[in-house]
């Protein structure tokens, strides 16, 4: 007898005879309404205001990949790529809150930043120059 008043309520459902309650908002029914605030806007940051030392180094490298893949370079850009693909990894674990592992990774990509240099030293001595300056901005990064 239970099963049979299951299937009657279930076909009765699927043949859309039941009544179901009016849910629709009426004419006396209003919702909550609220002023609208008149906020003051907010004065947009400046980018180079809200990048920390870090940021700054990894923009600089990525604009060095940049150059390097414009002038032809590419042996230099998978360079520049590598070091910038440590300097994230380790700002994405946090490593570079601490000091001894932070100056072990700006040593390293001082370190292979100024391996690029000789090579520019012939045919393009201001190249060469720049990524030395670069280096030394880098190793005075380290405390």
């Amino acid at each position: 007898m239970g099963q049979q008043r299951f299937l009657q309520v279930v076909r009765q459902q699927n043949q859309g005879t039941a009544a179901g309650q009016d849910t629709d908002e009426t004419m006396e029914e209003r919702a909550e309404f609220e002023e609208q605030e008149d906020d003051p806007p907010v004065a947009p940051v400046p980018a180079g205001d809200q990048e920390g030392p870090t940021t700054a180094l990894v923009v600089g490298r990525r604009k060095e990949i940049n150059h390097a893949l414009a002038r032809n370079h590419f042996r230099d850009a998978a360079k520049m790529q590598h070091l910038v693909l440590p300097l994230l990894d380790n700002l994405n674990a946090g490593n570079m809150g601490r000091t001894v592992e932070r100056d072990n990774i700006l040593r390293e990509v001082a370190n292979r930043l100024e391996s690029i240099a000789p090579r520019h030293q012939i045919m393009t001595p201001e190249l060469a120059n720049r990524l030395r300056q670069r280096t030394m901005e880098i190793r005075g990064m380290m405390w």
